[in-house]
């Protein structure tokens, strides 16, 4: 990659871009352009211990976040079957099975 300023002022010096010039011509940049002003970024902000210590922060808590995630989406269902045998010890006969069945159906 080419860091060299695209263009000079004729006095020498180089001409400066603000923030906001930087950030609306970012779009404008190749995949691969992004990826190394990625990088460049990631590897000043190395250099800052402040912000290091975020970023170690931050990744820590997302993948803390992932795990309770992953623990949310399994559900524990309960036992029925052993439900069903505490609150109806003996076996309920087979004609009353029938009849439950014909007065949820309403018939």
């Amino acid at each position: 990659m080419n860091f060299e300023p695209d263009s000079y002022d004729p006095s020498g010096y180089v001409q400066t871009m603000s923030v906001t010039e930087i950030i609306n011509e970012l779009p404008k940049l190749t995949e691969m352009e992004r990826r190394a002003v990625r990088e460049k970024l990631l590897e000043l902000a190395a250099k800052n211990e402040d912000v290091r210590l975020c970023n170690q922060t931050a990744h820590e808590d997302a993948l803390q976040l992932d795990e309770m995630e992953e623990k949310a989406g399994k559900i524990e269902l309960p036992d029925f079957r052993a439900r069903a045998k505490k609150i109806f010890p003996k076996p309920i006969p087979k004609s009353l099975v029938k009849k439950l069945d014909k007065m949820i159906r309403g018939g």
